[in-house]
């Protein structure tokens, strides 16, 4: 098998399975552990009853159509109220014919392999980067190269050096609220890879989940395909409703592979649940940033710095030096109660750095799973000490 469904967790029907009933990974209440590794939304906050309400007028409709084969790229009248939505957030015009429906990013991404590379070809990827791009890369046998990134994105430099090297058949990039880093690529390098885009013939696929979860002040750059060549165009947006609605649709935008999740985000996105959705999400996220910021602050060792994102999940923590994320991770998980993804999941050279998600949690738990870090921190340091390393 490959794409997602090579890489799904083998189904266990046991007795503790069945207490999480939907969920793939559910969080355990702060009190057993914070887990700051949940990349989801907070289930407290889905719009559950904006879905039931957009279903329910869907129903109403009395079309027995609707439950027909769906055409590939996603019916009508979903690409168009979805180009309306995303043409009034990204502030220029997107048509309906650009859009296509897809499984959640992870479908998008499938897709975008299968038909523009090969087994063998080559594709560049940030470094760091989203750690479940790397699988399906694999899954497909394609050859990632990292190139390593800047405050502002990937490093133009680097990326010119390896393109005197290597033909690759597009360049993947997170580039608004970057999974791991939290960075955002400005308008300046979206320009100039576009350029290199065009000069050396690869795509740009750009994955922009958290293009619409930006904090309310932000300066956010217009998404990439905003400089998009016109004649050319090389740049392949990803978008998906699982971080700005809710993740069990599994839709995105770019083929569609359920034509009825179409019809319920149609109602939703007609009945302005989605954009009351979005704008409380933004408010939620913006919130429970700060709250983890200023635990950051308040509780962790000298020697510990982050990163400050416009948006998104995730916020990125480099570690004192001589200090390696897994030694802290197996502190923090062994006998404090918390836990995180380690640099080691994202890229080469990030021993040293942990990411840790404040989507799910509330900003009490966040605070208490920050209090947590520092306290391992304190103790891997102290054990350091006592053994006469240097940290």
């Amino acid at each position: 098998m490959t794409g997602a469904l090579s890489r799904a967790s083998p189904v266990d029907n046991g007795p503790a399975k069945k207490k999480i009933r939907y969920m793939q990974t559910k969080g355990p209440p702060a009190a057993e552990q914070v887990n700051l590794r949940l990349g989801y939304p907070a289930p407290s906050e889905l719009p559950v009853d904006g879905l039931r309400k957009a279903m329910a007028a869907k129903m109403a409709e009395d079309d027995p159509e609707f439950f027909m084969y769906g055409v590939p790229e996603g019916f009508l009248e979903f690409r168009e109220s979805l180009a309306g939505f995303l043409s009034e957030h990204y502030g220029f015009s997107v048509k309906s014919d650009e859009l296509m429906a897809v499984n959640g990013s992870a479908g998008g991404l499938d897709l975008v392999c299968k038909v523009y590379a090969q087994a063998g070809d080559v594709v560049f990827t940030e470094n760091p980067t989203y750690f479940l791009a790397y699988p399906t890369f694999r899954d497909f046998g394609l050859t990632p190269v990292e190139i390593p990134m800047d405050q502002d994105g990937v490093n133009i430099e680097a990326f010119e050096q390896m393109l005197l090297k290597y033909r690759p058949k597009f360049f993947y990039t997170v580039p608004v609220a970057h999974n791991p880093t939290g960075r955002t690529t400005s308008i300046e390098k979206r320009k100039k890879i576009v350029e290199l885009a065009v000069q050396h013939n690869f795509k740009i696929i750009a994955d922009e989940v958290y293009q619409l979860l930006c904090f309310d002040g932000a300066d956010v750059p217009p998404p990439f395909a905003s400089f998009d060549h016109p004649q050319e165009h090389c740049v392949i947006s990803i978008g998906s409703f699982s971080k700005i609605l809710a993740p069990a649709l599994r839709l995105g935008w770019l083929q569609c592979l359920n034509p009825v999740m179409c019809g319920l985000v149609q109602k939703a996105i007609e009945m302005g649940f989605l954009e009351e959705n979005v704008l409380a999400s933004r408010k939620a996220l913006q919130r429970r940033c700060e709250r983890m910021k200023a635990a950051l602050t308040k509780y962790m060792p000298k020697g510990v710095s982050f990163e400050e994102p416009i948006g998104g999940y995730f916020l990125i923590v480099k570690l004192p030096e001589g200090v390696q994320s897994l030694d802290l991770l197996t502190e923090a998980e062994t006998n404090h109660k918390v836990c995180f993804l380690p640099g080691t999941r994202f890229g080469k050279g990030f021993d040293d750095y942990i990411r840790l998600s404040f989507s799910y949690y509330s900003e009490a738990d966040i605070e208490t799973g920050v209090m947590r870090i520092a306290d391992a921190l304190n103790a891997l340091l102290h054990k350091r000490s006592s053994a006469g390393v240097q940290a």
